[in-house]
């Protein structure tokens, strides 16, 4: 015989059902062996209960194939002990599918009903089972009902055989329904058993063969409410009665209250006030399942209808949002990928480019540094440097391609927050001067704005520092502009009367004298907050005046300085870097800056960065006795670890 078997699950109108197909109710309570006995005959996984909540929520039919010729279905169904839902609840669900079997001219062939034969005696819930089951079924029904007992490996010959006879022989159990020609047979909890009380069903004439169960009549052929079915009033007798012992246990927690007021015991009263509300809440329930047995087939047929296209949209939504993260991380999974080989593409072509035109430094051009003006500026990871010959240029995305050009004109450039900047530039076919602004400018920098573009428009800047929060320092030729912090200009006094303050992180600052006072005081003063390490070093040693100075505000590691006679110190920083060649590169072009050993001894004194040559000579010879006594206090320190 070929008991082959598929894992399609079904519903009463589809249309896979064909007329000879054999329908067997699998029925008892809760932990009988529902879901392991269909497992047994389908050779499916059907999802099994091993603790005392119930798995079975829905009536759900498996289809077990018989033999090539005649298909099997197993309908597997909730108990009315069920831990999850109410015996109204179960007792609806099943005649929901009852009743729609019957109208799709669908007939069961009979009902296997199990109980365990472990159960020392008949439970209340079991006795609530069986007694609905009957009235369920009516007496000419039962002849087609298997009782079969399980679990027989859990328990010894004797009391097994001894509890059987118990439940053959009482009426009220299952001596009534074998009275009726209801067959009991045993289930030794493996295949070849299981297919021997299904055989029991398939080996009956088919005339025999279908059976319309008392429920079915009732509510389609009767039209009676699932409350007036025999079924539905044993149902409701057992909730009157659970009705009935809470309403009295509700009268004696009263009475119990009233006496813990008089006694003003106050423990007793929370404690029998929190009682109370159990039995409250438990009154409501039963109440509730009272009016759920008061419904229709055709109520029954709808609700069942709207619960499963509720379903269905909730497994449709669940399934778009799968599929949407699967997508979602197909997405992030290529663009990191595109963006892995994009990037080895690239470090593939600049070692391809160095091994055929490796960095070898320029000669030093003349210095140009007075023909035209100088400007650097550094914000986040954009650099740009104003010069006679050629600009480096390393501006956000937002900046004009026309500006970036090799004989661009520019005479000034600003880089600011939020990728905002200042263009000052001559056209050299009109020889005139020209301003333009990032979009955001005049928002982020108000007052700047209206200084540059209202009120001196053809004044040329000699020095303009962006910083963040809308910081900032303007200088032209007929005047100054400024918005500093207030802890800055409490400590320059008088911020119209310095040439140029540059602006950094914080409350960071670089000032700068046109001349020096009276006093003889340097001409620059500076604030740098312990930021920019090596700055202060190189501006209290170096003498030349500062032609051009940059400190990014998000980059406390990066700083550039451009003296008037060339000299240049810089580093490279340590968040946004500084492509160090290029830099050094655009120096030697513009400034004759020579950068030799001498600079990386001074690199050494001023840590990460770089000096040009001339300003390394002036500062290995001012820090020579501090760089002997580091070197002393390195190797006193290495000897003592030794």
């Amino acid at each position: 015989m070929d008991m082959s078997t598929e894992d399609d699950t079904v519903s009463p109108g589809s249309e896979d059902f064909k007329p000879d197909d054999i329908f067997i109710a699998v029925m008892g309570v809760t932990g009988a062996g529902k879901s392991s006995f269909i497992s047994l005959c389908t050779e499916e996984e059907v999802e099994i209960g091993h603790n005392l909540q119930a798995c079975t929520q829905e009536v759900a039919p498996f289809l077990c194939k018989y033999r090539p010729d005649i298909n099997v279905y197993l309908i597997d169904t909730p108990g009315f002990d069920d831990t999850n839902r109410t015996d109204a609840e179960v007792l609806k669900e099943l005649a929901a599918w009852l009743t729609e079997m019957y109208r799709k001219d669908l007939k069961l062939n009979g009902i296997i009903y199990l109980h365990r034969i472990t159960d020392v005696r008949m439970q209340g819930s079991a006795k609530l089972n069986l007694f609905t089951f009957k009235k369920l079924c009516g007496p000419n029904a039962l002849k087609h009902v298997v009782l079969a007992t399980t679990m027989w490996e859990n328990v010894h010959e004797e009391v097994g055989a001894d509890r059987e006879r118990e439940l053959e022989e009482t009426p009220e159990f299952w001596g009534w329904m074998l009275q009726h020609e209801s067959k009991m047979m045993r289930h030794a909890n493996n295949r070849e058993s299981a297919m021997r009380l299904i055989e029991h069903f398939v080996s009956k004439p088919p005339l025999e063969s279908k059976v319309i169960l008392d429920l079915q009549v009732e509510m389609v052929e009767q039209g009676k409410e699932l409350d007036e079915t025999n079924a539905g009033k044993e149902v409701e007798g057992a909730l009157k009665q659970e009705l009935k012992k809470a309403q009295k246990s509700l009268a004696e927690q009263e009475e119990n209250m009233q006496e813990a007021i008089k006694t003003r015991d106050v423990e007793a009263k929370l404690m029998l006030e929190e009682e109370k509300v159990k039995i409250d809440n438990h009154i409501k329930i039963l109440i509730q399942q009272q009016e759920d047995l008061r419904i229709s087939a055709e109520r029954l047929y709808e609700e069942k209808m709207a619960n499963m296209t509720k379903q269905l949209e909730e497994s449709r939504q669940e399934q778009e949002r799968q599929r949407s993260l699967f997508e979602e991380e197909r997405r992030r999974r290529e663009e990191a990928t595109k963006k892995s080989h994009e990037e080895i593409t690239q470090l593939r072509s600049e070692l391809s480019e160095l091994s055929l035109n490796p960095h070898v430094r320029s000669h030093p051009s003349q210095n140009r540094i007075a023909d035209w003006p100088v400007t650097v500026s550094l914000y986040k990871n954009y650099c740009f440097c104003v010069a006679a010959n050629r600009d480096l240029c390393k501006p956000p995305s937002n900046f004009p391609e026309e500006r970036q050009s090799a004989a661009n004109g520019n005479r000034c450039v600003a880089l600011g927050q939020n990728d905002s900047w200042y263009v000052r530039y001559r056209d050299f076919q009109t020889n005139e001067d020209h301003t333009v602004f990032s979009s955001n400018f005049q928002s982020l920098y108000p007052q700047a704005y209206v200084y540059l573009h209202d009120q001196h428009p053809n004044d040329e800047p000699t020095c303009v520092s962006l910083g963040a929060k809308g910081y900032y320092f303007v200088r032209t030729s007929s005047g100054c502009s400024y918005n500093l912090p207030k802890e800055v200009e409490s400590h320059l006094k008088e911020p119209s009367t310095f040439e140029s303050v540059w602006i950094g992180k914080d409350n960071a600052y670089v000032a700068q004298r046109k001349e020096k006072t009276s006093d003889n005081k340097r001409q620059a003063e500076w604030r740098l907050q312990g930021y920019y390490m090596g700055l202060p070093t190189v501006l209290s040693r170096i003498t030349p005046k500062i032609k051009a100075l940059a400190m990014n505000p998000l980059d406390i590691n990066q700083f550039i300085v451009i003296f008037e006679d060339g000299s240049v110190v810089y580093r490279a920083g340590e968040t946004h870097r500084l492509d160090k060649f290029e830099f050094e590169e655009h120096c030697s072009n513009n400034f004759g800056t020579t950068w030799s050993s001498n600079a990386r001894n001074a690199i050494i004194a001023l840590g990460k960065g770089a000096v040009s040559a001339d300003s390394a000579a002036r500062l290995q010879q001012a820090l020579q006795p501090k760089a002997k006594q580091r070197r002393w206090k390195f190797w006193k320190r290495g000897e003592r670890k030794k």
